[in-house]
Formats: C-alpha cells, structure tokens, sequence
C-alpha cells in the first residue's frame, strides 16, 4: 500500500494537464451561461442544465485533482477502485453531457439571435461562447478517455502497480 502525501509531479503529467484544462474551460463554460442572468428569462430551464453540466464538471474535477494530487487512491478502500474504467467512464459521461450542452447553448443563441432584440444581444453572445466553451470541454474528455484506453494507465493505477498494491 502506497502513501499518500503530495504528488507535484501530478501538476505537470498528461493527467494532471487534462484536469487543469478541463476545469478551466469547464468554469469558463460556467461563467459565461452564469453572465447571461437567465433566471429573469422565461426560457429558464435550457440555461439551468448548462449551469447543472458546468457544476457537475467543476466539482467533480476538483474532487479528483484533490484525490490525485493528494494521492489519496493510496487509501485503503480507494486502493480498490478500478481507477482506468472509472476514468474513461467518467470521460465519456463528460462527453456525453458535454454534447448536450452544446446542443442546448447553441439552438438558445440561435433563438436569441433570431430575436433581434438589443436587449437580449449579450445573452446570444454569453450563450454561443458557452456552446464553444462545451465543445471544447468535449474534445478535451474524448482525447482524454482515447489517451487513457490506450495509453499508459492513469496516475493512480501506475503508482498503485509501482508500490505492489492491485
């Protein structure tokens, strides 16, 4: 069983890289749709599933960059975790929320556009950079599910393989 304590050697690995990226473009996707002010919007719920899929995102990538950062997949019941299946199922869960945002931010600053109100002008414009913000977020989970399925092992299982633990 492996120890856990910090690992900075996770900040610049391809794990660690994609979970940076991730976060960040998942929290620019969350600013943008959060900018728009659709709670005054009658159209409120196709904006509150972008905000769901960018918190989701959020919270959960921060929860596993505490977890690899940490090493915290050296704790006892972690140690069991099949830590490569977890994280391309992850990934593709990601993904697939990812494509239905884009979707949904899309056909909503189409709508907006459509409209031809001024007053609604940003709103089209938080709601297109949200949608590109989405695709990006999309793009960086499938190379990451790619990379990982075949590719070397997430961090986790090499570091658990290392110290005899499987």
């Amino acid at each position: 069983m492996g120890s856990i304590g910090m690992d900075r050697g996770f900040l610049v690995s391809r794990d660690g890289i994609f979970k940076i990226l991730q976060f960040i473009f998942s929290l620019l996707m969350l600013i943008m749709i959060s900018a728009t002010g659709y709670t005054y919007l009658k159209e409120l719920g196709t904006f509150v599933y972008i905000t769901f899929a960018g918190s989701f995102y959020c919270i959960t990538l921060f929860m596993s960059f505490l977890i690899y950062f940490f090493k915290l997949y050296n704790l006892g019941l972690c140690g069991r975790i099949p830590w490569k299946i977890l994280e391309i199922g992850y990934s593709a869960l990601c993904a697939l929320l990812a494509v239905i945002a884009i979707g949904v931010a899309a056909q909503k600053a189409n709508d907006l556009k459509l409209a031809n109100d001024p007053l609604v002008a940003d709103i089209y414009r938080l709601s297109a950079a949200a949608s590109v913000f989405a695709a990006v977020v999309f793009v960086l989970h499938i190379v990451y599910a790619i990379l990982i399925f075949r590719g070397p092992d997430p961090r986790s299982v090499r570091n658990m393989h290392e110290t005899g633990s499987a």
